[in-house]
């Protein structure tokens, strides 16, 4: 699926717009899910204008930046005016976006700003949450918006290889049980509330089916589409049973909650 990498830029290495974008990728003739797509498109977009700041800085201080409202992600709101000299490694490792939707920012930093973080305790407060995955990266160091960790492009003996919540940098379900999630009901209710509002969707191309995931307290529902969206398959699964859950969480990333 290496469209989506050639597709995002036109011939001058500059970003398509996204109408010109999805434009592309629906002449391919490819599937793709318009949300999805708007999200990878943003995470692009929003690496290569922190790339942009970076290289226009001229300030021996780079600080970290959230949007500042109630929708920032905690552990970035812990990142909020972190400070630190631009040449400190740190910054190949938290420089924003640091998650799919994130609307953090660098920018110069001030010698009076108060130091409330040394780098070590900067990246440990995103770690868990970056390490291994797309967004520990500084595009302009590195030049490279999709590295080699990216889930559309990751590929094993030259072969597409089949992807899975840690490609995209999803919570571990340790983590996800500490959410406040619904109580389980019924099979049924359960079933419903699946299709409609699912957390997760893993579309499985070669077998022409889609998994849709739901967590409540102590369940997992899992709820199997095919073609035209016809349920085949209703799992419920306990919370406790991780290696069974993920199992489910490959494939192809359509909608994220």
């Amino acid at each position: 699926m290496e469209y989506f990498r050639n597709g995002m830029v036109d011939k001058k290495g500059n970003i398509k717009s996204f109408s010109a974008f999805k434009k592309w990728v629906a002449d391919s003739g490819e599937m793709f899910n318009e949300k999805h797509l708007k999200t990878e498109y943003d995470m692009a977009h929003s690496s290569a204008l922190m790339a942009q700041v970076w290289d226009e800085l001229d300030s021996e201080l780079v600080e970290f930046n959230t949007a500042g409202d109630s929708y920032v992600r905690p552990a970035h709101a812990l990142l909020d005016k972190f400070t630190a000299p631009k040449s400190d490694p740190v910054w190949r490792r938290i420089c924003p976006p640091l998650a799919w939707g994130c609307r953090c920012k660098i920018g110069p930093g001030k010698g009076t700003t108060p130091k409330k973080l040394n780098n070590k305790q900067a990246y440990d407060i995103v770690k868990d949450d970056v390490k291994g995955t797309i967004f520990e990266n500084n595009t302009a160091v590195t030049k490279i918006i999709f590295n080699d960790k990216h889930p559309y492009f990751q590929t094993a003996n030259g072969k597409e290889k089949q992807l899975t919540w840690s490609n995209y940098g999803l919570q571990d379900l340790k983590k996800i049980k500490t959410r406040e999630l619904d109580a389980f009901q019924s099979r049924e209710m359960g079933k419903n509330e699946t299709v409609k509002s699912p957390h997760e969707s893993w579309m499985n191309p070669d077998k022409g089916t889609t998994n849709h995931v739901r967590y409540y307290q102590d369940k997992t529902v899992i709820v199997t589409t095919g073609k035209d969206d016809e349920v085949t398959q209703v799992k419920v699964i306990g919370m406790s049973r991780d290696r069974v859950i993920n199992q489910f969480r490959k494939g192809v990333l359509m909608h994220k909650e």
